[in-house]
């Protein structure tokens, strides 16, 4: 059974090619649309390929030409149009101080989905140096200080405390 497509691909918000084609498949479409563009390959373009739902279509159309609008209530389907505006929103501070640490480990204490995460900032970077120095590797330093292992590693490199280690085991 055939389908029926709309096909627009443009390409630097030029039109290239906008229209139906009838056809089995998307991929037919598809090769249809390269035929009239005239390339084989669609790298760069941007284009949209949306099956019409004809029996759908045909459907409304019958019950509008019947008179029956009332089976496609508006009101239903519409949300009612704003009276007042919506406040405008407020901007996100990542670094206000009202901001809530969250150091939660268990499923049970993670907070509801969607909620707001907080990353933490406040480390204590000199106890971390510290048992860094004394000769545990980043992941048992993170584990144990509480620290995300990639901030840790690049604070390692950052700040060179791997070559202050080993000056100091060479000691």
């Amino acid at each position: 059974m055939n389908k029926l497509y709309w096909i627009i691909c443009e390409e630097r918000e030029r039109t290239l090619y906008e229209g139906r084609y009838l056809g089995r498949t998307r991929g037919a479409a598809l090769k249809h649309m390269k035929e009239q563009v005239g390339r084989s390959n669609l790298t760069g373009l941007v284009y949209t390929i949306t099956e019409i739902p004809v029996p759908l279509i045909r459907e409304i159309v019958a019950e509008v030409i019947r008179g029956n609008v009332s089976a496609f209530p508006l009101s239903e389907t519409r949300p009612p149009a704003p009276t007042q505006h919506p406040e405008t929103p407020a901007r996100y501070g990542a670094f206000k101080a009202d901001t809530v640490v969250l150091e939660a480990a268990d499923e049970a204490d993670l907070p509801p989905q969607g909620a707001t995460i907080h990353l933490r900032t406040d480390y204590d970077w000199a106890k971390i140096k510290a048992c860094y120095m004394d000769g545990r590797g980043p992941k048992d330093v993170a584990a144990i200080m509480g620290v995300p292992v990639n901030t840790l590693a690049k604070r390692i490199t950052r700040e060179g405390w791997a070559r202050e280690r080993r000056q100091a085991c060479a000691r």
